[in-house]
């Protein structure tokens, strides 16, 4: 595994990681007490099992005889301004039957993009795990996809996208001086019904006494219905 130094502060359930641990099985480790080869088993994410923190692009005991792993940062912002970083592994091999090529993009906002060029049929057959997990509480913050379940075509590339509900954008980890303000911005994603409390904790002096606020978030859009049948009198919907 070979240490990633990262552009920007990487958001992912509560945490921030600066680095990751690029695996040759298909993992991104950001638990900094990764041990090289305690991720060769594939086990399940969600487990009570090191390694914790992970991001799962395409998780198994992969092989690396004539493949390439490298890592680009894109020069430009996406459309939100986010920065995006991309894990590229390239010509890998499972059971011995390759070409397996996939990509992880990790954005600043804690987004992940997992892409899969090209992949073998046993790859497609044989369950890999793609997904993510923290690092504080493993066995509660996860997710977890199964290679088997994606919706394969023959011969196509697949995209998995996992989008956090709440994506700190933007001085999300700046100090605040004292008697000072900064600006703090995030992004939601569109899920009707979704809340969210977000706590704000302030204090005069460096481990003095916290001041607690706490916010609530609660995303609830209108809902339109149409019926574009005749109207018969009564209360109906339709789409």
């Amino acid at each position: 595994a070979d240490l990633l130094a990262l552009p920007f502060n990487f958001f992912q359930y509560l945490s921030w990681y600066s680095s990751g641990l690029v695996s040759t099985n298909g993992i991104i480790a950001l638990d900094p007490a990764f041990a090289v080869g305690s991720d060769a088993s594939g086990r399940g994410l969600g487990s009570t099992r090191a390694p914790h923190g992970v991001v799962a692009a395409f998780w198994n005991n992969l092989e690396c005889n004539l493949c390439r792993i490298t890592a680009w940062e894109s020069l430009d912002t996406d459309a939100d301004g986010v920065q995006v970083i991309a894990v590229r592994w390239e010509g890998m091999s499972l059971y011995g039957e390759g070409p397996l090529t996939f990509e992880a993009w990790l954005y600043a906002d804690g987004r992940v993009l997992y892409l899969v060029e090209e992949a073998p049929e046993l790859a497609i057959t044989r369950i890999s795990l793609v997904g993510l997990e923290g690092f504080d509480r493993p066995t509660e913050d996860y997710i977890r996809v199964s290679s088997t379940s994606l919706p394969w075509a023959s011969g196509m590339p697949l995209a998995t996208a996992f989008t956090p509900f709440f994506m700190p954008r933007g001085n999300a980890t700046a100090v605040v001086p004292a008697g000072g303000d900064v600006d703090f911005t995030f992004g939601f994603d569109r899920i009707d019904g979704i809340k969210l409390w977000m706590t704000v904790k302030s204090s005069a002096s460096p481990g003095g006494a916290d001041l607690i606020h706490t916010v609530r978030f609660s995303h609830r859009p209108f809902r339109l219905w149409w019926n574009l049948s005749d109207w018969d009198g009564g209360l109906h919907t339709g789409s």
